[in-house]
């Protein structure tokens, strides 16, 4: 027994000692870049990475009862990235009751106009709404855009397919068909289950005497429309000569970069307008692109600040402006940059 105890206390061989020793400052580096690239804001990494010392301004808001609301920053990461943190308080007039909190707007002073809150309207929303039974689905209406609800009254739908769908779709099957006269005005993907969603939406908000305003936004044009592109798409629906598919897109432009194609995606927004009309459900405006500054691996087109110019300003303003003068056009839909 004491001859295993005394070889159990035994001193580990140098080149084991080493070997640890190797892992564990390897595991501690791994660690520390794990935690800047998972848990680090984006605007507190431009400091982490060695650029220039910036000013910042943190407002800490606080209840009556002295006690913080909302997330507290991690101040020692602004010192230690040579950020200069100015603190201000901001005090809130809250009161707490039961758990909750009750916050007080002062309606005298007005700023922007807010014009609603709401969500999206996807392929994967409708489907699990529609495979509820009946009285769930008026219950998660009623929730979400009824009298007694979160009182939403704007809503969104993506024009084709995005990474909410099962499958890649579009509404134009006919290759280069710049005219668009194979265009499927009757949107008969949407008619299963995304329009039943919205007509239900749209009814609630009117009941209440609102107007329910949905926009459209595009992820990627038709396969056939879109520019060539150096990485093959993961998981193509469709695909067609050099890489060619509604999934990632071409850098830095993703549509096809010629008059017939800007002219014929232009025309796409105005057919689809048409196509909703139709079913009633008449658009309030549109977003020229869903992130147009991430060529994702689902569908995707990318656009920069010129090319974006040029569409709008030469193909799908003029044309909107002429089939449908009321819609609003919105750009720079890209959420994580703003």
């Amino acid at each position: 027994m004491q001859q295993q105890a005394a070889s159990r206390r035994a001193p580990l061989p140098r080149w084991a000692r080493l070997a640890l020793g190797t892992a564990a400052v390897a595991s501690i580096v791994l660690a520390i870049q794990w935690r800047r690239n998972t848990s680090t804001p984006d605007y507190l990494q431009a400091c982490l990475n060695g650029e220039a010392p910036k000013r910042a301004v943190l407002y800490e808001t606080r209840l009556e009862d002295k006690k913080r609301g909302g997330r507290t920053l991690q101040t020692h990461w602004l010192r230690n990235c040579g950020l200069h943190l100015q603190k201000k308080p901001m005090q809130l007039d809250a009161t707490i009751a039961n758990g909750i909190g009750y916050v007080q707007v002062d309606t005298s002073k007005k700023y922007q106009t807010i014009e609603g809150f709401g969500g999206a309207f996807t392929e994967a929303s409708a489907k699990t709404w529609m495979r509820l039974p009946l009285h769930e689905r008026k219950r998660v209406i009623d929730l979400y855009f009824g009298e007694n609800g979160a009182g939403y009254t704007v809503g969104r739908v993506h024009m084709n397919s995005c990474d909410f769908c099962v499958e890649s779709y579009d509404f134009a099957p006919v290759d280069d068909d710049y005219e668009l006269k194979h265009f499927d005005g009757s949107v008969k993907h949407d008619q299963a289950e995304m329009i039943p969603l919205m007509r239900a939406a749209k009814q609630a908000v009117n009941k209440r005497g609102q107007d329910f305003k949905l926009f459209a936004s595009p992820w990627s044009p038709p396969a056939w429309l879109k520019a060539p592109n150096s990485i093959p798409p993961m998981r193509p629906t469709i695909t067609f000569d050099h890489n060619r598919s509604m999934l990632g897109s071409a850098h830095p432009l993703g549509l096809r970069n010629s008059p017939e194609a800007f002219a014929a995606w232009a025309l796409y927004y105005s057919k689809f307008a048409d196509a909703y009309n139709k079913q009633n459900l008449t658009l309030w405006g549109f977003t020229v692109q869903n992130e147009p500054e991430f060529s994702a691996p689902w569908e995707a087109c990318r656009w920069n600040a010129s090319s974006t110019t040029d569409f709008v300003r030469d193909y799908l303003g003029p044309r909107l402006e002429k089939d449908h003068p009321s819609l609003l056009l919105f750009v720079f839909d890209h959420p994580s940059l703003l």
